[in-house]
C-alpha cells in the first residue's frame, strides 16, 4: 500500500450577526485562525 500525503483543511467561523455585538471579535477570530495555519504549515516543513 503507497502512503499518500496528508491533506488537511482548517476553517474558522463566526456569526455575522455577533461582530457588531463584542468589539474586535471578528479580528481575534481571524488572529487565531492565523495562528493555527502557521503551526500547522511550519509542521509540514
Amino acid at each position: 500500500m503507497e502512503s499518500s500525503p496528508l491533506r488537511l483543511g482548517l476553517c474558522g467561523i463566526g456569526l455575522d450577526a455577533c461582530w457588531p455585538q463584542v468589539a474586535g471579535l471578528k479580528e481575534r477570530l481571524e488572529g487565531y485562525v492565523a495562528r493555527v495555519a502557521a503551526r500547522l504549515l511550519s509542521l509540514s516543513s
